[in-house]
């Protein structure tokens, strides 16, 4: 894995992830302009890491709906009835097959070509291992995410103090949410892998 997911890619993300967020950030400021509530999660917290996430791992952009609307059943799954679940986690996953016989045809320049490329060069990822890590990539990457973008937000709007301390001096940032991933993790329970759904 680390073969594929090296900190050079990552970092080669930065302008694309800085991008999408200011994009939605001004989005966010265009429909609160009237003084009119926003939901943070629904306008910035969700869409940006399903983006980036998306993105970095090659899902097509005609694909991201369909995706979405997996997600949200295998990520809540208590408050769905047992056969949507189950269909919801069969259908991502023959998504995840399909995606990754397509990207073996037409590798790209996504992460998801690199994994392929590493365990087809040096067969290290067996073909249920590489299609977990997809999966887990896309569930877990893009809960995780959205729970510390919230998480953060309720965290410093709670402490005004605190608020006004990282507004008037930025450079705290990193630090603050170092702090916030030890006050309040984003991840309270384990998310299945690809190969768990039909035990649930």
């Amino acid at each position: 894995m680390t073969a594929a997911f090296t900190v050079r890619r990552v970092e080669t993300l930065r302008p694309r992830i800085q991008e999408i967020a200011d994009g939605l950030l001004d989005e966010l400021g265009r429909v609160g302009a009237d003084g009119s509530p926003v939901d943070l999660v629904a306008a910035f917290g969700c869409p940006l890491p399903i983006t980036v996430i998306a993105e970095l791992v090659g899902v097509p952009v005609a694909d991201r709906d369909a995706f979405c609307g997996w997600w949200a059943i295998i990520i809540h799954a208590s408050v769905h009835p047992a056969d949507a679940y189950l269909r919801a986690a069969e259908d991502m996953v023959a998504y995840v097959r399909r995606l990754i016989s397509d990207k073996r045809r037409a590798p790209a320049g996504d992460l998801l070509s690199a994994l392929i490329e590493v365990r087809d060069g040096g067969d290290r990822l067996s073909e249920e291992e590489l299609g977990s890590m997809v999966f887990l990539l896309l569930v877990a990457g893009h809960e995780t995410s959205v729970n510390l973008i919230s998480g953060a937000a309720h965290s410093l709007l709670s402490n005004p103090e605190q608020l006004r301390l990282v507004r008037d001096e930025p450079d705290r940032l990193p630090a603050v949410m170092e702090e916030q991933l030890r006050y309040d993790r984003p991840k309270q329970v384990p998310v299945p892998s690809a190969g768990d759904h039909s035990r649930r």
